[in-house]
């Protein structure tokens, strides 16, 4: 039977998955990722584990391809140029993968195959333009449009954490180098650190000055509890993104917004805000665009980068 392979890499681990051609998961496995190894090395690993599940499902010859997403700008779909979470600068991911495997190999960005994933089985699926927006320690994004990942002449396309949003510079610094994105500000990371800023001001009463190792579940589920700072950094953080939304679909008009990552759990005690400022900044003829929660949770990553190979020109030799 032919086989495809998703592959999901992250900082602290990587997910596989086997899928027949119609999408259908037969197979899965993880495995930790590394810092101490060389990206060489890092790669020859995920070689030797991507076979060993592959050949528990059947015949290598039955794979007809792999799909990678990787936390990086990828050019050409074969070359990350960063990756800061292993500590990578340029690794040509496919061309050191190719002396494994006989299949064609696809790379890209991760925001970007999870925004595939929630287009072909999760909370898309019903549409054919989408923007993913994932918040994590960082943001995220995945841009596609009539069915097609934008990836931009760099690579870059769908970074909406690094949008210069704010009309300030902050002293904190991006990881891009920036001190106005909108990740400072709407992240988890972001989250927590606006709250400690209240905690130290201390205008706004609040309990979780008492919370040892402070997360965003933590100032969520106080905003829940009725705590007054955290219901303010929550409804704040609903115009952050609200706004950035706005401006991001004035350009790109998506059919959906899909919003994923740790924060997104929280459902609508986060997202409702969110709703609520992206009407009133939205234009006109997009202000019912609907904002929706992720529904694949941390598979979208591997069901995203098995469908980039259904999506490459050679689809037909499959």
């Amino acid at each position: 039977m032919k086989k495809i392979l998703g592959v999901d890499i992250g900082g602290t681990t990587v997910k596989m998955g086997l899928f027949s051609l119609d999408g259908t998961k037969r197979k899965e496995g993880v495995f930790r990722s590394s810092r101490e190894v060389s990206p060489e090395d890092f790669l020859k690993g995920l070689a030797k584990e991507a076979l060993r599940l592959v050949e528990s499902d059947g015949d290598l010859e039955d794979l007809k391809g792999i799909g990678i997403g990787i936390p990086g700008p990828v050019e050409g779909q074969r070359v990350v140029t960063n990756v800061v979470n292993l500590g990578w600068g340029r690794v040509p991911v496919v061309d050191i993968l190719e002396n494994y495997f006989t299949c064609p190999i696809v790379l890209d960005n991760d925001a970007n195959v999870a925004a595939m994933g929630e287009l072909w089985q999760g909370a898309g699926s019903h549409v054919r333009s989408l923007i993913l927006v994932t918040l994590g320690t960082g943001i995220g994004g995945g841009v596609i449009i009539d069915g097609k990942l934008v990836q931009g002449a760099h690579g870059a396309g769908g970074e909406v954490g690094h949008i210069p949003f704010l009309d300030y510079d902050l002293e904190k610094e991006c990881g891009c180098g920036g001190h106005r994105c909108l990740e400072l500000v709407a992240s988890a990371s972001g989250i927590i650190r606006r709250t400690k800023e209240g905690l130290e001001e201390g205008k706004i009463p609040s309990r979780l000055g008492r919370v040892k190792d402070l997360n965003a579940k933590h100032i969520v589920d106080a905003a829940k509890a009725g705590d007054p700072l955290a219901q303010h950094i929550v409804e704040e953080t609903g115009e952050y993104l609200g706004r950035g939304l706005a401006i991001i679909s004035a350009v790109l008009d998506p059919e959906e917004i899909v919003i994923g990552g740790g924060v997104s759990e929280a459902g609508d005690i986060f997202l409702d805000p969110v709703r609520t400022r992206y009407r009133h900044y939205a234009f006109k003829g997009l202000k019912e665009t609907p904002i929706v929660k992720a529904s694949l949770g941390n598979q979208a990553g591997m069901i995203g980068a098995a469908r980039l190979v259904l999506d490459l020109a050679w689809e037909a030799e499959i």
